[in-house]
């Protein structure tokens, strides 16, 4: 269901919200299509965030894809490096 609670509240975050997805593949359809939708309705650019485990993937062909959707990938090797690569990404107050 296109209007469904789950489905809304992800759009309004996309939206309105810069992302960080981590631990997601982003090959899930559903996830992709909420994605096309926020661009397309979005009143301001935002940019989100895929963290991304460099030996998973074909790195060029993601960031294409990924770019599309307005998704910039941080790419990283080790689990160990997302607390840093977190802390470089969010604003120190």
């Amino acid at each position: 269901e296109a209007y469904n609670w789950g489905n809304v509240e992800q759009l309004h975050a996309l939206c309105r919200n810069v992302c960080f997805f981590i631990g997601l593949s982003m090959n899930d359809p559903n996830l992709r299509r909420l994605m096309d939708i926020a661009i397309d309705g979005s009143e301001v650019e935002l940019v989100h965030y895929a963290f991304l485990r460099r030996i998973e993937y074909n790195v060029p062909f993601m960031e294409k894809i990924m770019r599309g959707f307005g998704v910039n990938c941080v790419w990283y090797d080790n689990y160990d490096d997302l607390p840093l690569l977190l802390d470089c990404l969010i604003p120190k107050n």
